[in-house]
């Protein structure tokens, strides 16, 4: 399980994921740590799409949410850290359970690292301060040599107070990136110019027609021939030999 926001990554491995186990494990790992969350997203696994588990967060005051089902694509992105971590977790099941102890390396290492997005590390962003790495202990650095547990104590108290104003700089670090990001896509893309009598291919998905035969459902309707322009960026359109028809949205050809 990840936060959306700080990244922070939950994950246990289990015999056998059923509905009494995700119960257990919002409650040990997630509801007696860190709060009730307003929402959480599963997948469409049968485990999860239950009674049971949906009435157990609506009496907490927290909502079950699911992914949509949507046309797998290969890309050239990064694995996200839940497949990452369960990849791993998969592969050192073995050794951990030979070792007697639960092996929390993989954890440790993404909880700690710097996120591009955000600029701090999850860590950081759930608890209002850096964590002590390993290489730490074993340099001695400055934060350990002056460590005194009670002044540790109150700045503790003092990184907590002020998290929100550490999220709040973070969210709009998040946010430039993302206008960075869109901005480097969209400096590829070709405008093209729509004019009346053109043939042009519609989006499934902007006519709210993407689920229509379910993962069989085309992502391209068409070819659909530009009648007139309404206004900028809505078109009457009409099919090759058909009636024509209104199309309330951006037409891209």
């Amino acid at each position: 399980m990840v936060d959306y926001f700080t990244n922070w990554i939950e994950v246990e491995a289990v015999t056998s994921i059923t509905t009494v186990e995700v119960r257990r494990f919002i409650w040990r790992n997630i509801i007696t740590r860190f709060g009730i969350p307003c929402a959480i997203i599963f997948d469409n696994g049968r485990q999860f799409d239950t009674n049971r588990l949906t009435d157990y967060l609506s009496n907490l005051g927290c909502q079950a949410q699911f992914t949509a089902i949507a046309h797998p694509r290969p890309t050239a992105k990064p694995k996200q850290p839940t497949s990452l971590s369960s990849t791993i977790y998969r592969r050192n099941l073995k050794m951990q359970r030979e070792n007697g102890r639960t092996n929390c390396n993989v954890l440790w290492s993404l909880r700690t690292t710097e996120k591009t997005a955000t600029g701090e590390t999850p860590f950081m962003l759930a608890y209002g301060s850096e964590a002590v790495l390993l290489v730490d202990v074993d340099l001695h650095t400055h934060r350990l040599i002056t460590f005194e547990e009670e002044l540790n104590n109150v700045a503790l108290q003092e990184a907590l107070d002020l998290l929100p104003s550490i999220c709040g700089d973070a969210l709009l670090r998040e946010a430039f990136y993302k206008l960075r990001i869109a901005r480097l896509h969209n400096h590829v893309v070709r405008l093209q110019p729509i004019h009346v009598g053109n043939l042009i291919l519609q989006r499934m998905e902007a006519v709210a027609r993407a689920g229509e035969h379910g993962k069989l459902t085309a992502k391209w309707e068409g070819p659909l021939k530009v009648v007139s322009q309404v206004c900028p960026g809505t078109y009457r359109l009409e099919t090759v030999g058909s009636s024509p028809y209104h199309e309330t949205g951006i037409v891209v050809a």
